[in-house]
């Protein structure tokens, strides 16, 4: 191979931008009324979509607030094996949440 076709090649190569990580793609930013459920927490946001949020300590202090969260959408894993069955995991799509930003107001919120 000619050594001009390696070098086109490599240029070619190194020139295409790559497409956003995986983690770039799923980083959201959602407002709505911070709930909680047993130890789950929840954001109901305006459009009625529920999303449950995961990952950060302090979400207690904004339950029944209307907040801002940003974060990346991600999955958790739950056994649902029976005792003697065969292995077995759900995925539950979750938020895990980098930061919050109280914006004020009160909303009804579940204990």
């Amino acid at each position: 191979m000619p050594k001009s076709w390696i070098l086109a090649l490599f240029l070619l190569f190194f020139a295409v931008p790559s497409p956003a990580t995986s983690d770039e793609s799923k980083q959201v930013t959602l407002q709505g009324c911070l709930q909680r459920s047993g130890w789950q927490y929840f954001l109901n946001e305006r459009d009625s979509t529920r999303e449950q949020l995961v990952g950060y300590s302090k979400l207690k202090n904004f339950v029944g607030h209307d907040i801002e969260v940003s974060g990346v959408r991600t999955v958790k894993s739950i056994s649902n094996t029976p005792p003697g069955g065969a292995s077995s995991v759900i995925l539950q799509p979750v938020v895990e949440v980098k930061s919050v930003k109280d914006l004020g107001k009160g909303c009804a919120a579940a204990n």
